[in-house]
């Protein structure tokens, strides 16, 4: 095992040691395996990366206050740790990715946006300041790659909301979009044609007045775009529905479009392909409510759903296929009752790498995490 700091000492050793005991002894129940994760590693994301699977999060070690960031890699069939390192705080070595938007917060709520870039050598160089919003609870930073670009959205920006393309090979940016009316908590996905945005059931239109744009179901920044466009439009004045989950693949787009009142079927899958808003498809998700997916046309798409939003400590793992949007529960996994990872943000606890799909329960206050490995098929 590699450490970036020797003075973690051996106290780090012992709680690392201890990790990787406990996942070497990693149970195994029909379809999927899982091994435990201590709570003094409280590692919150999983990401799929060229050199394997990535956990990353912060260590609680007594005693150390100077460690605040840990990556380990996790072998992909036996979920042991092959090492950890404690990396900056902001590497891409985190994501998975050779870009990352790195955040510095201020008093004054305005949150500066700059641009982490893993150059060839591996060494992390940070660049200028590239956005500025205005942080609050309802505000955030939204993030996703597509096409070999990193896309940005504030929704409160000094000039209103905005869409930003970074180039994932350089850390460059390539566009910089007005984003009108600019929504916030929404739904992102991208594909190879650009960003694409959508309202959660918590979602609200900033500014004042009535925005004549308020009726878009999804909204699309093009790659090169000087504005944003209704991709797909309700027939009312307002959408009154929402969207569960956007995912985006070559030229092709899929999202869950929910519309109010609830009328049967509820909720439709609905695939898009190119710059055409005419669906190819529209199959009911049979109230299988997941509000993320990961995946590929190759691959398909898998989520962790609960049948009708119930709240359960057993989740369902769905595939949905992208051909037909027909959704299909391969498995359930013994959840624990305090997993938040059914919401919106909880595709940062999933990964796909190879024929499994990895899930990340974090661990909690003196709650030990799990990790588990769900087999698809063809997987060894």
């Amino acid at each position: 095992m590699r450490f970036v700091r020797s003075r973690i000492g051996a106290q780090l050793l012992i709680a690392v040691t201890f990790l990787c005991s406990l996942v070497a002894a990693a149970s195994a129940s029909g379809s999927h395996t899982s091994a435990p994760i201590p709570p003094n590693l409280a590692f919150t994301a999983l990401a799929s990366s060229p050199s394997g699977l990535v956990l990353s999060g912060t260590t609680t070690l007594d005693g150390d206050q100077g460690v605040l960031c840990l990556m380990a890699r996790a072998n992909a069939r036996t979920l042991a740790l092959s090492g950890i390192v404690e990396p900056f705080c902001d590497s891409p070595l985190l994501s998975g990715h050779s870009v990352v938007a790195v955040q510095q917060s201020s008093r004054s709520m305005m949150t500066s946006v700059r641009i982490a870039h893993l150059s060839p050598t591996g060494r992390v160089e940070v660049g200028p300041v590239v956005l500025r919003y205005e942080e609050a609870s309802d505000t955030h930073l939204e993030s996703v790659y597509a096409a070999g670009s990193l896309w940005l959205y504030a929704p409160s920006t000094p000039r209103g909301g905005r869409a930003l393309r970074i180039s994932e090979t350089t850390g460059a940016v390539l566009q910089d979009t007005p984003v009108s009316p600019a929504m916030d908590r929404p739904v992102i996905g991208a594909n190879a044609t650009g960003l694409f945005l959508a309202p959660n059931p918590e979602t609200g239109f900033l500014g004042s007045g009535r925005s004549p744009k308020e009726n878009g179901i999804i909204y699309h920044v093009g790659i090169g775009a000087s504005s944003v466009q209704i991709f797909e439009a309700s027939a009312g004045k307002r959408f009154l529905g929402y969207v569960s989950w956007i995912a985006g693949d070559g030229n092709s787009l899929w999202a869950d479009i929910c519309h109010r009142p609830v009328a049967a079927p509820g909720c439709m899958i609905t695939r898009f392909n190119g710059s055409s808003p005419k669906p190819v498809f529209r199959k009911p998700d049979r109230n299988l409510t997941a509000f993320w997916v990961v995946g590929s046309v190759a691959q398909g798409f898998y989520s962790v759903a609960l049948t009708g939003g119930r709240t359960s400590s057993s989740g369902h793992v769905i595939r949905i296929d992208p051909a037909t949007g027909a959704v299909k529960v391969i498995t359930s996994l013994p959840l624990p009752e305090y997993w938040q990872g059914y919401w919106y943000d909880g595709s940062s606890e999933a990964a796909l790498h190879g024929r499994s799909l990895y899930l990340l329960s974090p661990p909690g206050n003196q709650t030990a995490g799990v990790l588990y490995r769900v087999r698809l098929p063809g997987a060894a």
